[in-house]
């Protein structure tokens, strides 16, 4: 299940990078936004995909990086749209 969980999760990462949308976090020149960002649109789409029987790790991830982006100001669900 957890080898299955990373390849949905890296796969995420892979999408980013093979649609481009990877050079839109260059825009973001605080390291701590940037990574949660990138971590908070990866969960996202973890959770979408993953068994509810797992989602309990991704989701707290997803809260944590939903924290810090609304930290900084902004709406964190805008991430998801690009």
């Amino acid at each position: 299940m957890s080898l299955g969980i990373s390849f949905i999760h890296e796969t995420g990462h892979a999408l980013d990078i093979y649609s481009g949308n990877i050079y839109k976090y260059d825009g973001i020149k605080n390291k701590d936004l940037k990574t949660a960002v990138i971590g908070y649109r990866i969960y996202d789409y973890e959770l979408k995909y993953a068994p509810a029987s797992y989602n309990k790790s991704g989701i707290r991830f997803l809260n944590a990086n939903f924290k810090i982006i609304a930290g900084f100001g902004y709406n964190p669900d805008n991430f998801l749209n690009w």
